[in-house]
C-alpha cells in the first residue's frame, strides 16, 4: 500500500497534493451548506453565498473536466459530482 502512494506521488497524471488542494474547498462548501441547512432561517447574505459557491463548484468542475488530464470515466465521476 505505502509504495503505490509513492507511485501515485511520482505520477505526473495523479498527484496526491494536488488532490487534497481541489478537494478542500469543495468540502468547505459542503460543510457550509450542511450547517445552513440545519438552520431555522437562512440569511440573505448565507444563501448568496451558497450560490456562489455552488457556481464555483460548477466551474472548478467544468474546468476539471476541460484541464485535467483524466480519463473518460474520470470526467464521468467528476460531472456527476
Amino acid at each position: 500500500m505505502a509504495m503505490r502512494i509513492a507511485e501515485l506521488r511520482k505520477s505526473q497524471c495523479c498527484p496526491v497534493i494536488g488532490q487534497i488542494e481541489v478537494a478542500l474547498p469543495f468540502f468547505g462548501t459542503a460543510a457550509t451548506l450542511v450547517i445552513n441547512a440545519r438552520r431555522q432561517q437562512i440569511k440573505t447574505a448565507n444563501a448568496w453565498i451558497a450560490v456562489l459557491m455552488d457556481s464555483a463548484w460548477v466551474l472548478g468542475s467544468c474546468v476539471l473536466i476541460l484541464v485535467a488530464p483524466l480519463s473518460t470515466g474520470g470526467k464521468w465521476v467528476v460531472g456527476v459530482v
